[in-house]
């Protein structure tokens, strides 16, 4: 099975890392997601997103079986909340399945509980429902044929979501980015 990996991350320059900017890609005009409600598949209960006052929601569409990039970028996100200390507490990340055939709420709850503490796992079997949820966030993701091993190929953009209470994404990072670069945005966003 092959992974592809979309990257459409052109959009403003990263900050210097000082403490006044950020290292991650803000836009001019921050996309609103303001409108996007999600479910948390292991239960029916709502996402976090918008988040309430003074709390981040981490928003990241991917799936399981990814070989490199989904396990990556969440362990540099397990390994930025740890150097939060107690500001992890008011973060949570919500990943979203690209693979609803094989992502079931029992084995993303299980995948992304062991990457981080405090999350929402979302499954969208409907491919128009998914693309309704993507297009706020100029997300991708795909699905190919069925190859002729049985398996088949999940594309997905890359980038985390960083929304803040107002429904705004106030940063994305792309794959790649380090732990201490999430640590040092997230601290900007918490302030």
């Amino acid at each position: 099975m092959a992974l592809a990996v979309v990257a459409p991350w052109a959009l403003v320059g990263c900050g210097s890392g000082d403490d006044s900017s950020f290292d991650g890609i803000r836009r001019p005009e921050p996309l609103d997601v303001s409108g996007v409600a999600l479910a948390d598949a292991r239960d029916g209960s709502p996402v976090p997103l918008p988040p309430p006052e003074g709390e981040i929601t981490l928003v990241y569409f991917g799936y399981t079986s990814c070989p490199d990039v989904c396990p990556t970028t969440l362990s540099d996100l397990r390994l930025a909340l740890e150097q939060l200390g107690d500001g992890a507490e008011r973060v949570t990340t919500v990943f979203v399945t690209a693979d609803p055939q094989r992502d079931t709420a029992e084995v993303m709850d299980a995948y992304v509980g062991s990457f981080v503490d405090r999350y929402a796992v979302v499954r969208i079997d409907d491919p128009a429902a998914l693309d309704a949820v993507e297009e706020p966030f100029q997300a991708t993701t795909s699905v190919g044929p069925a190859e002729p091993d049985g398996g088949y190929e999940v594309t997905h953009s890359a980038i985390v979501y960083a929304v803040d209470p107002a429904g705004l994404v106030q940063v994305e990072w792309p794959f790649g980015t380090e732990p201490d670069a999430f640590a040092h945005d997230l601290r900007l966003l918490l302030d």
